[in-house]
């Protein structure tokens, strides 16, 4: 058995190099940032947020995710004459495997099944003895995570798309075109932007000439919250497939929460004149590009990570041929809350007030300053475009963290900074750097009413590695999932027991107390891993669990797969009840009849009939949990 990626994967080629020997692999680390989803404070709303990691490149062709220490997923036996396929969504580099055998020249054949959260699917498809890609072939979309089970389905010949391939969701197709006997695009096309998902429906639609884009092409957006459609023309492209004309091009981020737009000219493929940053008929920015395409003149710029649909961030100041020189501004609505300087090479230099991206919010409160001094700042000074000496991290006028930049702009010596800030609350971290990278002990703790709580905490080894104990918290730790994990790390691996914590929850303490005395957490669930792989008898918890959703799973695991019978269960405090589940078969998928959450109304269940993984019978059920 081995473990691979789908092909609809980012191929990030920018960071190969091709040696003398055609090598495709370059060894080391590289940094990249990807995205997560979190629920909100409330429990109820799914937001998106970016985090950073690092990719390490082995001799023995093993790719290594890395974030705060931890490895969060190997990938061995990659050809290194290939570009290799990078994963950015922390929801897959976590949870999508791919499970099927390797040739003696260490290709893919025959037949592979995606795994995901630990369960073996019925999707996949076959490759051939050349290792490619053969018949009919269900892959998950790009976007694809618990919430937006999106596949793209069609037929491959010799490693190359050829056909009609279609988005499906749910049964029901929501986009697709025609691929030619070349595998390029042709015709009509519906493609489904990167950030689609069931709350939010973004479609691009237009023709393929050759896999060109040509003509125009239209924007079509469902917000599923405000059951409202609306039709953009995009723009044109010529029959090259450049852009030409006026354009409204989506934000790189574009989805429910940031409905930005950039509108203005394109000549021949680079923009020029003037352009607007809208938000749905809304102006909220604009500037100038030459006739190189080079930003000129004064500009106003929203502010990448620190916007939403109810309040954004935006920099004022100038452009010179690309350069940004001279103080540029920073206002949150009508309010001054940052600035600093850029030299005529463009580097930041001297005193910097910068706006934090922690600083997110889910209510329209622009009103006067109140919102001041819930506004997270970073203030210190550049040096040649290096963070340099002491930086200070304020809400509002308060200090809450900080520490020393070096002279090449690493972070060094003892620092206390914010991780996971998400109003009403923040967790602390206080710790040691060493040239950029954590090490020695670091504590985990709460901000409350009457001071900083430790809550958790471990210790990092001289790479940086998390090694020892750790007291960490869960993925979706908020006042509504008060979860910590406990277990062991051995260099960034998890290995050993592990136990996930939780306190008692009280119903009118929810709504009140945002926090517990640490000791009042007990254990509900956990397992061991085995080189980060989950072994044996496992409790987990329910990718969305919180205090409204307080469901567990009980079972067996072999190397992160899901086998025999596994129980649903719904617990409040230390009070358990079964109330669902079913049986793996021996190749590891679903079989016969499962009791399941309704993934579209989690409060109900679904009696499912299962054939070696194929759903044949779905009969809703009248208990509501």
């Amino acid at each position: 058995m081995g473990t691979t990626q789908s092909n609809q994967r980012q191929h990030i080629n920018q960071i190969l190099i091709q040696d003398h020997n055609n090598s495709l692999w370059k060894n080391g680390t590289n940094f990249f940032s990807g995205k997560y989803h979190y629920l909100n404070s409330s429990g109820h709303q799914w937001k998106k947020q970016r985090f950073k990691y690092m990719i390490e490149y082995t001799p023995a062709g093993e790719m290594k995710y890395i974030h705060d220490g931890e490895v969060l997923r190997v990938e061995n036996r990659i050809d290194q004459q290939k570009s290799p396929e990078i994963l950015t969504s922390l929801e897959q580099i976590r949870n999508l495997k791919w499970a099927g055998q390797y040739n003696n020249q260490n290709l893919p054949i025959g037949k592979w099944n995606m795994i995901w959260r630990g369960e073996k699917q019925i999707y996949g498809g076959l490759y051939n003895d050349n290792g490619e890609k053969e018949g009919y072939w269900v892959e998950p979309y790009q976007g694809y995570w618990n919430l937006c089970q999106i596949f793209f389905i069609g037929i491959y010949n010799q490693g190359f798309r050829q056909g009609k391939w279609i988005y499906q969701q749910a049964e029901k197709i929501i986009g697709g075109g025609l691929y030619n006997k070349q595998g390029q695009k042709e015709g009509l096309w519906n493609e489904l932007h990167e950030n689609y998902d069931r709350n939010f429906q973004v479609i691009f639609k237009g023709v393929y000439q050759n896999n060109h884009k040509i003509g125009n092409w239209i924007y079509q957006f469902y917000d599923a919250n405000k059951n409202k459609s609306i039709k953009i023309i995009g723009g044109k492209y010529n029959e090259d497939g450049i852009k030409h004309g006026k354009w409204f091009d989506l934000i790189e981020d574009f989805d429910d929460d940031q409905q930005f737009l950039y509108v203005g000219d394109y000549n021949y493929g680079k923009k020029q004149g003037i352009w607007n940053a809208m938000q749905i008929n809304i102006r909220q920015g604009c500037g100038v590009y030459d006739e190189n395409e080079q930003q000129n003149g004064f500009w106003v710029q929203l502010k990448r990570n620190q916007m939403n649909q109810y309040h954004h961030a935006k920099s004022l100041g100038q452009y010179v041929h690309g350069i940004k020189v001279g103080t540029w501004n920073i206002f949150f609505g009508n309010q001054f809350v940052g600035k600093g300087a850029y030299n005529e090479e463009g580097k930041k230099y001297g005193d910097w007030i910068k706006l934090s991206n922690y600083s997110q919010f889910d209510k329209r409160n622009l009103n006067g300053n109140p919102i001041l001094h819930k506004l997270v700042t970073f203030v210190g000074e550049y040096t040649n475009g290096k963070k340099s000496g002491q930086w200070q991290i304020k809400q509002g006028n308060i200090i809450i963290g900080g520490g020393l930049y070096d002279d090449m702009g690493y972070k060094n010596g003892k620092w206390k900074e914010l991780s996971n800030f998400k109003l009403p609350f923040f967790v602390i971290q206080i710790g040691e750097y060493n040239k950029g990278f954590k090490q020695g002990r670091w504590e985990i703790l709460l901000n409350k009413n009457q001071g900083l709580e430790k809550i958790g905490g471990g210790i990092y080894d001289t790479q940086g590695m998390k090694h020892g104990k750790w007291i960490s918290l869960h993925d979706n730790f908020n006042h509504n999932c008060k979860v910590l994990d406990i277990g062991q790390y051995d260099h960034g691996i998890k290995q050993g027991r592990w136990d996930i914590k939780t306190i008692k929850y009280y119903e009118h303490d929810v709504l009140t107390y945002y926090f517990w005395p640490k000791d009042t957490f007990y254990i509900i669930a956990g397992g061991n891993y085995q080189n980060g792989e989950k072994n044996g008898k496992w409790i987990d918890l329910d990718e969305n669990y919180n205090y409204h959703n307080q469901i567990l799973y009980e079972g067996e695991f072999y190397k992160d797969l899901k086998q025999g019978k596994w129980d649903m269960m719904k617990h409040h405090n230390s009070f358990i009840n079964r109330i669902g589940g079913g049986q793996y078969n021996q190749d590891g998928l679903k079989h016969l009849k499962w009791i399941e959450l309704d993934k579209n109304r989690q409060k109900k269940l679904i009696l499912v009939e299962y054939q070696n993984g194929i759903k044949i019978c779905i009969e809703s059920m009248q208990t509501v949990i």
